[in-house]
């Protein structure tokens, strides 16, 4: 029963002996099968005769796509051409989608060195508004109320030594026609000595009002007049109250000229007002009737 069955060769039993990472140990005996095995393999290797015989090589893409870096890799991008322009705002999104916002942007693509002197550029020529990137239009943008304005960022770019490229590249002559499709800013100056009243200051000495939309222009105004000021005012003994722009006329001097020329300049349609003009017509006709009264005086006088 124990003994080996005729015509059977002895096996040589061999132990696995697991390492402290378990992998499994071989011994000399499987070693040197492996490496028989291995040769086997090796055997049944055959050299393709030529690269299609390569498995796969039917599947690669056609050239022309690659970007090899020589002579048969894709070109380089074609340099595109420094460009400002005026973009009218569109709505992008509920019941006015598509339509005009009735504003513009003055808009450019600059070199992307510049990018942040452009941007610098642009909002100190409108300082109420900040430039941001559109990618779509892939333009730096900046909202321009009027076409002096953007006329006078453009100036800048061109002038700027901070942005040589681009005011060099950049095209001479901007186009402002579209400003003709939107509304002008319009405002009214209303200067009074009498009716402009704060519950602090009480009434204001000699004051222009500004009557209109003037966020756009607040900056302007402030930079050049420091003196503006933004009142909460009160009317009819303080039944009715209303905010607004308000600058002394004492802060028009000869070096800064007026408001209403200094919007002018920006674009602006001014009015002016006096407020105060009725009470100044009435007050001559009362001197031409105290001087009816004196001239009758010495008539009678002289009889």
């Amino acid at each position: 029963m124990g003994g080996r069955a005729p015509g059977k060769k002895a096996v040589k039993r061999v132990a696995v002996v697991d390492d402290p990472d378990d992998e499994t140990i071989e011994t000399s005996a499987e070693q040197q099968s492996t490496k028989a095995n291995a040769g086997a393999s090796s055997a049944r290797k055959k050299k393709p005769k030529t690269l299609k015989d390569i498995v796969g090589f039917g599947d690669l893409a056609a050239g022309g796509g690659g970007g090899g870096g020589g002579p048969g890799g894709a070109k380089p991008r074609a340099k595109k051409s420094i460009e400002a322009v005026v973009m009218l705002g569109v709505h992008q999104s509920g019941d006015k989608k598509g339509q005009l916002t009735g504003r513009a942007l003055y808009a450019i693509n600059c070199e992307f060195s510049e990018n942040a002197n452009i941007k610098v550029l642009m909002e100190n020529g409108a300082p109420a508004e900040k430039a941001r990137f559109i990618s779509d239009w892939g333009k730096w943008a900046i909202y321009t109320v009027t076409a002096k304005i953007a006329l006078s960022i453009h100036k800048a770019i061109r002038a700027s030594t901070a942005a040589p490229i681009t005011a060099k590249e950049v095209n001479v002559v901007l186009d402002v026609s579209k400003f003709d499709r939107l509304e002008t800013p319009e405002f009214t100056l209303a200067t009074s000595q009498l009716q402009f009243e704060t519950q602090k200051d009480g009434v204001l000495p000699r004051s222009i009002l500004v009557a209109g939309k003037f966020y756009p222009f607040k900056e302007f105004a402030k930079a050049k007049f420091p003196e503006i000021r933004y009142l909460d005012l009160v009317f009819n003994g303080g039944a009715d109250k209303k905010a607004a722009w308000v600058l002394p006329v004492s802060a028009q001097t000869e070096a800064t000229g007026t408001l209403a020329a200094y919007l002018v300049g920006l674009g602006a349609i001014v009015h002016e007002v006096d407020l105060d003009a009725e009470e100044d017509e009435d007050d001559d006709a009362e001197r031409d009737d105290g001087a009816l009264v004196d001239e009758e005086a010495e008539e009678d006088d002289d009889e």
